[in-house]
């Protein structure tokens, strides 16, 4: 398995099933991870919880140039840095 401790991962789309499989799997991986999807209820709010500290939930719509920046702003406020970029789309 990889070593991901220490790194920071933003996963788009985490409240998916795909999404959320591979926020899983980074975080036992040792990484920390953002959680995004459009909201921060449903399965991504439950992801959040299940993860605890591993992760950080953020809510942006990515139609939205501004939100989308506030999501990379908040993503590397929680860290100090984001090493990894995942864009998965949520289904």
């Amino acid at each position: 398995m990889i070593d991901l401790t220490g790194r920071v991962v933003l996963v788009t789309g985490a409240g998916g099933g795909i999404g959320a499989a591979t926020a899983r799997t980074l975080a036992r991986a040792g990484a920390r991870v953002v959680l995004h999807d459009i909201a921060t209820g449903g399965m991504v709010g439950a992801l959040a919880d299940e993860l605890g500290d591993a992760a950080h939930l953020v809510a942006a719509d990515l139609a939205d140039p501004a939100s989308a920046e506030a999501l990379w702003n908040d993503a590397l406020a929680w860290q100090d840095r984001v090493d990894v970029f995942l864009a998965l789309k949520s289904l």
